[in-house]
């Protein structure tokens, strides 16, 4: 390899008296990489002895020489076939480098290929695995950065990540407290671990992480962000509200924190508040679907119902894959009594999501509603199989069996609501109308006895009814 460039100083030189341009040429090129040759150690040789940036300024040196050789002769014989041969130089290394730099997998893959395996490479891969969700292949790229250099705390931040990301908290939070032991000002692990804390419940623990952030960098809003989720999910609104506008006072166009700012005041039924917060959002993106979404449930709230249909189907025109945006709308036209609607929503939902209980639950009470029994007890059956002992879903079927005079399995299905929940009087109200419709009138009668000294007030006509049957 040294050889070429000896040649080329030995024969510049010699032609330096005649042509100097050509010696200026080389000296230009030489001196444009030497400070990144190698022959002096530099930083980024940790990760890569080249980087195409290393030869942008001695490229100066090439243009020139080039530019020489076409004006001093200016030749369609020569300068024709020489640019052409360029340009299918260019092209042909162009075909081989596009592919490396189609996205970060394909280029650090590349390097690892080709270049001396290092912590750099396997870490910034691990990373890219990250990105397109291939957990187990990043953990195993981590593993080999982490071999190479057992001190590298991207490398268990990162693997901290992919192992949250595949539900092992346990581990997730051991690579986080690495990290933060070998580089104590480490801002993103200290929110990672309160993330992990929090996901396993420990919410005092992870305020206490999320707090030592923000005593790193009292500047950045995530921390503030973070805080006042835990709060809002904590039932601590006010609270939650203040760490929101800490989280916009230092960063004024962050839209999660107005998204989760309008949740709270929703929450503490100041509607105005938060249909505010949720505009805001969307002046800063137009194109945000949850904006639209939540919006749409606080309209829903207030019975403005054309509104929140226009907001929700505004989201799924921005996200037509979303289950619950569809079972939302579902519901609004449920409540405007446009049932055919209402089930093409549904449906909908229940096809992007089969496992939507809520959904399932809904088109029972439609179907019931229209009087399509067989339908709605089917809906229900499949809502038993994904949520066994769900009060609700039990206390619907009753509902439903009682209204297609099925009275004995209405019955039955409030039973076992009560095995579950004792204390709810409503329950032994609806139980005692079964019982009564069975001819049972002792058992109906102990039934309303135990829902009236609950604070259950039942029909008088009921009560009037029962009084009279022997």
């Amino acid at each position: 390899e040294w050889i070429i460039p000896l040649l080329l100083i030995f024969g510049s030189i010699k032609l330096y008296k005649k042509k100097p341009i050509i010696l200026l040429s080389l000296l230009i090129f030489i001196i444009g990489f030497l400070p990144v040759s190698g022959l002096v150690s530099f930083v980024f040789q940790k990760w890569s002895n080249v980087a195409d940036r290393y030869m942008y300024f001695s490229l100066f040196g090439v243009a020139l020489l080039t530019s020489w050789l076409l004006s001093a002769h200016n030749t369609k014989k020569i300068y024709i076939p020489a640019l052409c041969l360029i340009l299918c130089f260019v092209l042909l290394t162009s075909f081989v480098q596009v592919p490396v730099w189609k996205n970060s997998l394909s280029l650090w893959n590349h390097a690892l290929v080709y270049g001396k395996p290092n912590t750099f490479a396997y870490n910034n891969r691990g990373v890219a695995y990250n990105k397109h969700e291939r957990f187990d292949d990043a953990i195993r790229d981590f593993d080999l950065a982490l071999e190479l250099n057992p001190n590298n705390t991207d490398a268990f931040y990162s693997r901290g990540v992919a192992y949250s990301k595949i539900h092992e908290p346990e581990k997730a939070l051991l690579d986080y407290e690495k990290a933060i032991e070998i580089d104590p000002n480490y801002y993103d692990a200290y929110i990672n671990k309160g993330n992990s804390l929090y996901g396993i419940g420990d919410v005092e623990q992870a305020l206490e992480f999320y707090k030592k952030s923000l005593m790193l960098d009292p500047l950045k809003p995530k921390s503030y962000y973070n805080i006042g989720l835990v709060y809002s999910e904590n039932n601590n609104p006010d609270s939650a509200i203040a760490y929101y506008n800490k989280a916009i006072l230092r960063s004024p166009n962050y839209t999660a924190a107005y998204l989760n700012r309008g949740i709270s005041y929703a929450g503490m039924g100041q509607y105005d508040k938060a249909i505010e917060n949720y505009n805001i959002v969307l002046k800063i993106d137009p194109y945000d679907e949850m904006a639209y979404n939540n919006r749409g449930i606080v309209f829903y709230d207030l019975e403005n119902y054309q509104k929140a249909a226009t907001d929700f189907s505004t989201a799924i025109k921005i996200n037509p894959l979303r289950a619950e945006t569809y079972y939302l709308r579902g519901k609004v036209f449920f409540a405007q009594k446009d049932f055919t609607a209402a089930v093409q929503d549904f449906d909908k939902a229940i096809e992007l999501d089969p496992s939507f209980l809520d959904a399932y639950i809904k088109r029972a009470l439609l179907y019931a509603e229209t009087e399509n029994l067989s339908h709605a007890l089917d809906d229900i059956a499949t809502a038993e199989n994904l949520s066994n002992e769900n009060i609700d879903i039990l206390t619907l079927k009753g509902d439903i069996l009682s209204k297609a005079r099925r009275f004995d399995e209405a019955t039955s299905a409030y039973s076992d609501a009560i095995n579950i929940a004792p204390d709810n009087g409503a329950l032994y109200q609806k139980r005692a109308v079964s019982l009564y419709f069975l001819g049972k009138i002792k058992q109906a009668r102990q039934d309303v006895r135990k829902a009236q000294s609950m604070g259950i007030t039942l029909p008088k006509s009921f009560l009037r009814q029962l009084k009279k049957s022997n």
